[in-house]
């Protein structure tokens, strides 16, 4: 049974009826940390004494009930005033008698305080960082009776509210917070204060007496309707001891109390950075709202970026400057921390079963974990992309390249090019290129003949006329190779410019080469670019296995002076390699131009594209799902093409193909869905070259078709582009003029360069027709020979004598000589490899043979151009080509001539001396001007 007491004044003065500080046994001050109490005016208070302390729920906490100074301060000094309170009775004057106290229930009443606290006037709080936004009802550094508590949150309507969370409130002051507005209930304490430390969560019931006022109820006493249960949860600030937060609630209603206050002093509150954090000057604590975590931990389930995640968070909010500092997180390492906290342990393998049974549409095409762990994917427009773009001429080249970084398992992205599509992106390098695309995608792991071949067998169960795909270019795996020649009956094998050519340095690199040779042999087997029209021929730009085999002879002494071994490693391990899958022949056979490289870059920059896209560490569901995604969006811009958006366009011959947005817009879903069907259903349109070209040069009166060559040392696609050009020339007014005085030679406008022309001359014995032109010294025919015998009228000789002399490349050595060489001179600018790229622009190049054949002969003259030499004075007349260096002549005096002599000189004495070796000597190529003794002519 317990008792109920009324005290007036200070627990002190009832308990002795002397002043506190009278009494000898009563500390006069709270040890350690303790607030001291607050004094207040005539307030009631309640003693509760149980008459066993082990019954009472509140044995290691408070004993001391006030209406008013019980949220503010609770002494723990139970123990002792227990052992005090013996001392009164029911006769001491001071109190009133127990039967005057309880009730037939022996429940206490609720007195009325003989002065009642109001609630005070709300007033307009102003906030640290968002000004107006929190109202306060109360400013008052005290505690709030049971009263003034049941008053404001049942009808808490008649009180502001605070649209949020307050934010660094450092003053007493006390707010109303609906909690059914916060995401989180929880987030009541995400305040922007740092630390708090919660010293206890009281729970006291009230019920209402038949006269309408409270009165606390006994735990033992069945709950009722009338009955309430008041929650008080009490906390002190870490840092500042005496700076408090109590949080007032009333079970069953939505509104809560919120109030700050100071227990001594207002003082200023200390904010201090996080315990682990590192540097000593790192932003103070803040506290983030539970639901915000909440939100961080689902948002990190589906996406692996924590810049994304803290991205998403903010957007979701409003954005940093609609939203509160506890809504969004500190930084991206919170973020990190989170997602590796919570990360689920899941079953990847059941789930993807899951995903596989119930998919909509076939994606996953294969999952198997026993022998081989592969998983394949590819949608259906995928497959039939593959099927009417990859297996006829003009094909797409199906580019197979791994990547990483995705997860704890390797992927295989295939691509391939969208034909009917143009890429018009602003900036962008494949600018009115045909776009890139994803093709079928293999999940594994492991890089085994084996799985390869379980991937493309898939994608050949699925659609059988994929076995028939034409060109497939890598980087050159060999279990990847193998497995595509197991699968794919006669295609072509195309391997990485790129690669091969940082593989050939790399070697040059260990073997100890100088820079300058390392580029001079890179040239030799790549070839390079002199100008943006001239490109000098490399090894790569064979037309057979012959002719590479020759080149690569013509170069043996030179590669052995450079780097010793080199060619003997080159023709073991990597020739055999450039016959099958990089010579002119084969690229062409992949309908490559002549001067087009095959690069991975294409794979590369869908890889990098994906995985900015999808992120990277994904786990395979994850992965599958972003994957299905990208396919998804890759094929709704193939859609925006037909109404002219988004970033792609239909070519020229398929521009039936759009729809106007105005027109698009009034057709009904399945006029639009067949419309998309009759796009997905057209193919590449072949191109009739013999047609074009006969109809063409019906036009042009070219007399004699390309087809009536019949040499095979010339490739028909370029034979073809020469006849072209000969029409374009034909139909130009002038572009071919007779020379006064010779009649059976023409001058030929070039097409490239409008400014110059070439020298054409028709030889009526053998019925040849020479050219200038590094074109011709190539192949013995050329645009300008064609226009120029066309001009004559002799064309049907010139192809004639043509038929019978095939071209044995005895002209190289003639061909180079024209170029500057820079064997054996210092280079003037450090070269270094760059990635191949495609260049935009469809501008004319001329080729050149780099690679000499015959070069026993000492004694031949050989020509050279004065454009980045150092040559000044004819070894003839004497007389100078030129005033300095930096001068380079017009056409045709920037051309001399040079040979290897012994030469002669006056060295620094005076005296005529002549040089222990042959060096090159040279002189004018006219002799109207070189007129010496030692005149070459």
């Amino acid at each position: 049974m317990s008792k109920k007491f009324f005290l007036k004044k200070t627990y002190a003065e009832a308990l002795r009826g002397l002043p506190e500080r009278e009494m000898k046994d009563e500390p006069s001050s709270p040890p350690d940390n303790t607030p001291e109490n607050t004094p207040d005016t005539e307030i009631d208070e309640i003693i509760t004494i149980w008459s066993s302390p082990e019954k009472s729920p509140f044995k290691d906490a408070i004993t001391i009930e006030s209406d008013s100074s019980d949220s503010i301060y609770r002494p723990p000094y139970r123990k002792r005033v227990k052992r005090q309170l013996p001392m009164l009775s029911s006769s001491d004057e001071s109190l009133p008698s127990l039967e005057e106290i309880l009730t037939e229930d022996n429940v206490c009443k609720l007195v009325e305080t003989t002065k009642t606290k109001k609630v005070q006037d709300f007033t307009s709080y102003p906030g640290e960082l968002f000004n107006d936004l929190f109202e306060s009802f109360t400013t008052v550094n005290r505690g709030l009776n049971v009263e003034e508590i049941f008053e404001v949150i049942i009808n808490a309507e008649k009180y502001p509210h605070s649209v949020s969370v307050p934010q660094y409130v450092q003053k007493p002051a006390a707010f109303i917070i609906n909690r059914e507005n916060l995401k989180d209930p929880r987030d009541i304490r995400a305040d922007g204060n740092g630390v708090w430390r919660i010293r206890n969560k009281a729970k006291r019931r009230y019920r209402v007496d038949h006269t309408g006022k409270l009165q606390l109820m006994k735990t033992t006493e069945v709950t009722n309707r009338s009955s309430y249960e008041l929650w008080r949860t009490y906390s002190f600030h870490k840092e500042t001891p005496n700076f408090r937060r109590l949080i007032i609630e009333i079970h069953g209603y939505p509104h809560a109390i919120l109030q700050f206050y100071f227990s001594g002093d207002i003082e200023p509150v200390v904010l201090k950075p996080h315990g682990n954090a590192k540097s000593k000057h790192a932003a103070p604590y803040r506290r983030v709202a539970p639901s915000t975590l909440n939100r961080m931990i689902e948002l990190s389930k589906s996406k692996t970026s924590a810049k994304s995640i803290m991205k998403g968070v903010i957007n979701e909010n409003g954005g940093i400057e609609s939203c509160g500092p506890s809504s969004y997180p500190r930084n991206e390492q919170q973020v990190k921390n989170i997602r590796r906290t919570n990360k689920e342990e899941m079953d990847e393998a059941t789930e993807v079963l899951h995903m596989y049974d119930n998919q909509e549409q076939p994606f996953i095409r294969k999952f198997d974990v026993r022998p081989d762990f592969i998983v394949v994917l590819a949608s259906n427009q995928q497959l039939h992309d593959l099927k009417r773009f990859c297996t006829t001429h003009p094909c797409s080249i199906v580019g197979i390249d791994p990547t990483f970084h995705f997860g704890n398992f390797d992927v295989t992205i295939t691509t391939y090019k969208h034909p009917l599509l143009q890429d018009i992106t602003p900036g962008k390098h494949m600018i009115n290129r045909s776009p890139v695309f994803v093709g079928p995608i293999c999940v594994h792991k492991k890089k085994e003949t084996t799985t390869y071949f379980n991937f493309f067998s898939t994608l050949i169960s699925a659609e059988k006329e994929l076995k028939c795909i034409k060109a497939i270019g890598s980087d050159g795996e060999i279990a990847l190779t193998n497995a595509a020649l197991m699968a794919f009956e006669g295609h072509t094998q195309l391997r990485c410019f790129n690669h091969m050519r940082k593989n050939i340095q790399n070697k040059l690199i260990n073997m100890g080469v100088s820079l300058h040779n390392r580029s001079l042999i890179l040239a030799d087997i790549f070839g390079k670019s002199e100008s943006a029209s001239i490109k000098i021929l490399g090894l790569v730009d064979s037309l057979t296995h012959a002719e590479f085999d020759i080149k690569v002879n013509s170069l043996k002494d030179k590669w052995e002076n450079m780097s010793p071994g080199f060619l003997k490693w080159f023709k073991t391990y990597q020739e055999e390699t450039f016959k099958q899958t990089m010579i002119q022949t084969i690229r062409s056979e992949a309908d490559l131009s002549s001067l087009e490289w095959y690069t991975t870059n294409d794979n590369e920059s869908i890889n990098n594209a994906m995985q900015k896209v999808c992120g990277k560490n994904l786990t395979l569901p994850k992965f599958i799902t972003e994957a299905k995604d990208y396919v998804e969006s890759q094929e709704n811009q193939l859609k925006m093409a037909i109404v002219q958006e988004g970033n792609y366009r239909f070519k020229g011959e398929y521009q039936h193909l759009e729809v106007p947005m105005q027109t698009w817009a009034t057709w009904t879903s399945e006029q639009r869905k067949r419309h998309i069907a009759k796009v997905n259903r057209c193919k590449v349109q072949q191109k009739e070259i013999v047609n074009v070209v006969a109809e063409k040069n019906q036009n042009i009166c070219i007399s004699q078709p390309a087809e009536s060559c019949t040499f095979s040392d010339v490739p028909a696609s370029v034979l073809t582009d020469m006849w072209s050009k000969a029409g374009d020339i034909l139909l130009i007014e002038h572009a071919v003029c007779k020379v006064p005085g010779q009649q059976d030679s023409r001058r030929v406008t070039s097409m490239s360069n409008s400014k110059t022309s070439h020298y054409v001359e028709y030889t009526r014995k053998s019925g040849r027709v020479s050219c200038d032109c590094y074109m011709y010294k190539l192949y013995k025919i050329c645009q300008h020979a064609v226009a120029g015998a066309e001009d004559i009228g002799v064309l049907n000789l010139f192809i004639t004598w043509r038929n019978r002399n095939k071209n044995n490349f005895t002209l190289t050595a003639a061909v180079n000589s024209t170029l500057p060489s820079t064997a054996g001179k210092k280079p003037t600018d450090k070269s270094t490899w760059k990635r191949h790229k495609t260049s935009n622009a469809t501008a004319t190049v001329t080729t050149v043979d780099g690679i000499v054949l015959d070069q026993s002969a000492e004694s031949n003259y050989i020509f050279r151009f004065l454009r980045n030499t150092r040559i000044m004075v004819c070894y003839g007349c004497g007389k100078k080509f030129r005033q300095n260096i930096m001068e380079v002549p017009e056409e045709p005096q920037d051309i001399v001539i040079a040979r290897k002599e012994f030469r002669q000189y006056v060295n620094e004495a005076g005296l005529l001396k002549m040089s222990f070796k042959k060096e090159f000597v040279h002189y004018h190529t006219k002799k109207k001007v070189c007129t010496t003794q030692r005149s070459i002519f």
